[in-house]
């Protein structure tokens, strides 16, 4: 059977394609019972020839449709067709975030990765792994909230390179949408291994990556060329593309990358980092827009404010100098040499700068 506008499966009836890529095509159709638009994904038959394989995305879909998280798409309805199996899923009006201009402003970023992080703590807590995460399948809404789709399809793909069916597989793709998958596979996929909600962490910090520089992390000029790097090569990192790229996200980025599986935060801290990045750009933004004298803070410290101020000439002399404050903690060393920035900064002395 073949899917066209006009077609009827079931009591949906086909209006119009979305898209299509690897996993199926997308179709607009209305739910003739609750009168009501929605989006059906057709898979193909080839996809779901393994009944153990489709068992476990249909166990899946079922699941992530139990979690009723806003930032998750709702998903109405698992059926079979003689095009194959399909899903019914609740019609988002916006666009992918491949189609969102890159680099974007960091605001946007910091929202939009929230949202997905919030949607992934909810999986793997429920112990959903989405093994697919990219911009493809992260949808922003005309109103701003984002909804993530495609939770368990990848389960249809064989993951490993001993699978049986790993060398004969073969189904009707998009151009491009192969290695697009491939592109934000996790080290560990990449290397046959064992898949865990780790991977999801690396593929969102490809996504944030291209986000904050507009360009891929590990780009290259063929598959086997992607994998090598995402097993082995470490990127530049995000600042260094985008110098706004503050410190505190660029840091959350490089650890969201890692190599080593054990070694990237979780679903819950990414969305703690980017909480506190969101808190630091909203405190930064409100003193440049008030912009009042410099309050000091720091008591009986001219001793060291004075040698501060020393290393500062020096350098506008044309002398660099390497400055570093020691002692033990809770002392107020940050709030010494934060102060002590602060004063140059209003004054419009210099330009601060910071990083690790």
């Amino acid at each position: 059977m073949t899917i066209s506008a006009g077609a009827r499966l079931g009591h949906y009836e086909i209006r119009s394609k979305l898209g299509e890529g690897g996993m199926g095509e997308v179709w607009r159709a209305r739910d003739t019972r609750l009168n009501r638009e929605v989006a059906i994904k057709v898979l193909p038959a080839a996809l779901a020839k393994d009944a153990g394989r489709l068992r476990r995305f249909e166990q899946e879909a079922m699941a992530a449709s139990a979690l009723n998280h806003p930032s998750i798409v709702t998903i109405h309805e698992i059926g079979k067709t003689d095009a194959g199996r399909f899903i019914v899923m609740e019609l988002v009006r916006g666009q992918t975030l491949r189609a969102v201009s890159k680099p974007c402003a960091i605001d946007l970023l910091v929202n939009v990765g929230s949202q997905i992080a919030r949607a992934l703590s909810a999986t793997h807590a429920a112990g959903i792994t989405h093994r697919d995460i990219k911009p493809d399948n992260v949808m922003l809404r005309d109103d701003g909230y984002v909804k993530v789709l495609d939770f368990g399809v990848a389960r249809l793909v064989p993951q490993t390179a001993t699978d049986e069916e790993a060398a004969t597989l073969t189904y009707r793709t998009a151009p491009g949408a192969l290695l697009g998958t491939l592109a934000y596979m996790s080290p560990e996929q990449a290397r046959g291994l064992q898949v865990t909600s780790a991977a999801d962490i690396f593929a969102l910090g490809v996504v944030f990556y291209e986000l904050a520089t507009g360009r891929h992390p590990f780009k290259a000029d063929s598959m086997i060329a992607v994998l090598h790097s995402i097993a082995s090569q470490t990127p530049a990192s995000p600042s260094r593309l985008n110098p706004e790229v503050p410190a505190s996200l660029d840091a959350l980025i490089m650890r969201m990358l890692e190599k080593d599986a054990a070694l990237r935060p979780t679903a819950v801290e990414v969305s703690e980092a980017l909480g506190e990045v969101s808190g630091v750009r909203s405190s930064d933004q409100l003193q440049r827009s008030i912009k009042p004298a410099v309050e000091r803070h720091t008591v009986g410290r001219e001793k060291e404010r004075a040698e501060l101020m020393s290393g500062f000439e020096s350098a506008l002399a044309g002398r660099g100098l390497l400055l570093c404050v020691a002692g033990e903690p809770g002392i107020g060393k940050t709030t010494l040499v934060e102060d002590f920035l602060a004063e140059l900064a209003a004054e419009g002395r210099c330009t601060v700068a910071r990083g690790r």
